[in-house]
Formats: C-alpha cells, structure tokens, sequence
C-alpha cells in the first residue's frame, strides 16, 4: 500500500508503478500450453492441442500455469504424455493458502519420483532441499546440505555422487522446468510453492531432517561473512542465519551470537548498529519475527524471560518505527511487565516510557 501515491491512473498519468492483474490462462491456452509440453497422446494416439482432453484438463486447473507446466511433464515423464493418466493426480479442491492444486501435482510427482529408485532418488533428494529455502540455494548452501555424513532420510541418495553426477541431476530437473539451475554459477532456484511444498512436508514428516539441515545452514552462513560485516548487503548472511538457527531450534545461541552481537554489534554505546547506522528496521523485524511461534504474541519457550522480555521490547520498537502503533502496544505492553517481574527495571521503565 505504500506505492499506491505512485500508482498511474487517470489524475496521475506520469505515475511511476504500473498495476498488472496477471490472471491465468485462457482454456484454450492452457490445453496448448500441456500439448506443447508433450502430453500429446490420448492412449497411444496423438492428439491436437485443441483435444477436449487436454481442454479439460485445463479447465480442472483453472489455468493456473505452474500446475500445467507440472502437469504436462509428469504425465511426459511418468506416462509417456498420456492426458487419460491425468486423473491418477488427484485434483480435489485444497485450500488456497497450502498451495492448492499446485500441491497436488507437486505430490505426485514426488511419489512418482519416489518409487523409481536410481537416478529418481537422487532427483528427489536434490528437490527436497529446496524446502529449505525461501530464497535460490547457492552452490556453497548445497554443499553444506551434500556433505557427508548424511541427513538420515534425506541426502543418502546424493552421497556417492561426484559433481558431473550432481550436475546432471539439476539439469534432469530443469528439463522438467521443476527447478532453475544456473550451471555457471551453481544455484538453484524453483517457484515459491514447490518450496513451500517440501518446506510443509520435511517439517512435518521428518522434523530431525529439518532441524540438521537448517543446522547445517545456519553454520555455513554465520561463518560465510566477517564477523561484522559492513552495511546492509553485507549483512544478509547473518539475517539468512538467523532464519535457518531459529528453525533449527537454537534460539538462544542465534539470538545471542548472531542477531545480539553480529547484527546489532550489542546494545551499548556503540550498538544497535542494523537500526542506528543503516535504519535497516525492516530488514530486523523480519529476523526478530523468526524467534516468535505466533508473530508478536508468543515467543519460542526455549528463551529464558529475560531474552523474551527483551524481544519484545525490541520488537515493539521496531513497529512502533514503521508507524505500525496498534501492533506496537501488545508487546510493549507485555514486555514491561515481564520485566517487572524478573527485576529488570531499565528495561521496564523503558517499555513503559514508550
């Protein structure tokens, strides 16, 4: 909401942000779309692009292009491109916040993949990582993530394979268009909701996968950097850390070490360094969101009352910051009498001073 002063319309006409509804494809279109990708056959009969078949489909999708893109190279992969396979996808109605049918067809493809074994099981270990990204995966992220020994359930089918092997697993994803792998360079990227499909899934199936692999994250990144790294840019390391510590579990050390006395460079004279020096309160708030269960009510149990009361207070400066004073008093609130009651009077007339 704060670019709508610069949105152009009619009393703006040199407005500089542009507003694009990108809606989904047209029937029609999105039939071609899965022809083009090679679901083509009906049996073992070719088919037009304007087949009912493949109108159908569409129409099931509602056009929504990430799903027929995966759709179409499942069915090419897994069904030699026949449309009448479609329906061993289950496409019932999910919910629009857990990924919808996206989530559906990101799910066959992972238990297609799964019970191929070979080469599969390393295209399956290889797209499990990227649930632990909300961001592309650098060549040294992926390393830490391959390294031996392995994840238990997770990267054992990546252990005997050497770079060329590597390099040929990510490649075998792209032409599916399941990820982006940039060879040069090393990383790998793929749209939000397969990420958030593995991320939902690891957490849930395999929570001490999850925990080691962001473990693993955490250290590499934290060590990536100088110890106070300069300006914003050099920062990001240290946020990313503080992202991958806390869903690790260790809230206290990534509280204490990274976020306390890497970012902020402490809290004295001389400190808050993040805030003060660069005015980086939104890039903070985003870190301090990671030790709280339920953004800003509940915090991660494992902090002691002293650490919780001073996230509070933190934080509640931070919205206050950004204008945002309804959400402020809560934690404000909270995080004054919380130091009441360990005794902290700084931090207490400081909450209640604001």
């Amino acid at each position: 909401t704060d670019l709508a002063q610069y949105q152009r319309n009619a009393s703006r006409p040199a407005g500089a942000v542009l507003r694009r509804q990108l809606g989904n494809l047209g029937e029609l279109d999105g039939a071609r779309l899965l022809h083009a990708l090679d679901a083509n056959k009906a049996g073992s009969a070719p088919i037009a692009a304007d087949d009912a078949e493949l109108l159908e489909a569409s129409r099931q999708v509602k056009g929504h292009a990430l799903t027929l893109s995966l759709l179409g190279n499942y069915l090419r992969r897994a069904h030699g491109g026949d449309i009448r396979r479609c329906g061993d996808v289950d496409f019932a109605k999910a919910s629009q916040k857990s990924g919808g049918h996206a989530f559906r067809v990101i799910a066959a493809y992972e238990h297609w993949l799964a019970g191929n074994g070979g080469e599969s099981a390393q295209e399956l270990a290889a797209l499990r990582l990227l649930g632990f990204f909300d961001r592309p995966a650098t060549k040294e992220d992926l390393s830490k993530l391959r390294a031996a020994p392995a994840i238990t359930g997770l990267t054992e089918a990546l252990q005997d394979i050497d770079d060329t092997d590597w390099c040929i697993v990510l490649s075998n994803l792209a032409d599916c268009r399941l990820v982006e792998h940039d060879a040069d360079i090393g990383r790998l990227d793929a749209h939000p909701l397969l990420r958030e499909y593995f991320a939902a899934t690891l957490s849930k199936n395999q929570p001490e996968a999850w925990q080691e692999g962001h473990r693993r994250l955490y250290q590499q990144l934290k060590d990536s950097v100088p110890y106070h790294p300069e300006g914003l840019t050099g920062l990001q390391a240290l946020y990313q850390a503080v992202v991958h510590g806390c869903r690790a579990g260790l809230y206290k050390e990534t509280r204490a070490e990274v976020y306390r006395d890497r970012i902020l460079r402490g809290t004295g004279a001389g400190g808050f360094y993040s805030t003060r020096a660069l005015g980086a309160i939104g890039a903070d708030l985003g870190a301090l969101a990671c030790f709280f269960a339920e953004p800003w009510q509940r915090l991660a149990p494992d902090l002691s009352a002293t650490a919780q009361a001073w996230l509070l207070s933190v934080v509640a400066f931070h919205l206050r910051a950004l204008g945002r004073l309804a959400e402020a008093l809560e934690p404000m609130r909270v995080a004054g009498e919380m130091d009441v009651q360990v005794a902290q009077w700084k931090g207490a007339a400081a909450s209640y001073g604001n």
